[in-house]
């Protein structure tokens, strides 16, 4: 990965001019990332070769996590699969909370 991609950097802005932060640690394993990937209340977005993020509403997170990232998740024992994901938590300025999806292939 490059440092063109987000979630090699300790902060970006997104496209709403808002600072996100790194979290620690740097990686989520699979089971905290799907609680906080599930939660209503944290933003989602997915971090993949397109420059643009996709943002995830509530309701289609369920299904995505189920369909692309269960089992995919890096530095987890059940990662088979040529397409893989690491997930990184992320804070702004004014204590929102992000869940950036990175996809690795």
């Amino acid at each position: 990965m490059t440092e063109l991609w987000r979630s090699s950097r300790e902060s970006w802005i997104d496209h709403q001019g808002r600072e996100w932060f790194r979290s620690k640690p740097r990686w989520l394993p699979e089971r905290d990332a799907r609680r906080f990937v599930l939660r209503g209340s944290t933003l989602v977005a997915v971090e993949s070769a397109d420059p643009e993020l996709t943002w995830l509403d509530p309701a289609a997170r369920p299904g995505f996590w189920a369909e692309r990232v269960a089992g995919r998740v890096e530095g987890e024992a059940t990662v088979q699969h040529e397409l893989s994901y690491g997930v990184s938590m992320w804070r702004s300025a004014t204590g929102a909370r992000l869940v950036l999806i990175t996809e690795h292939c």
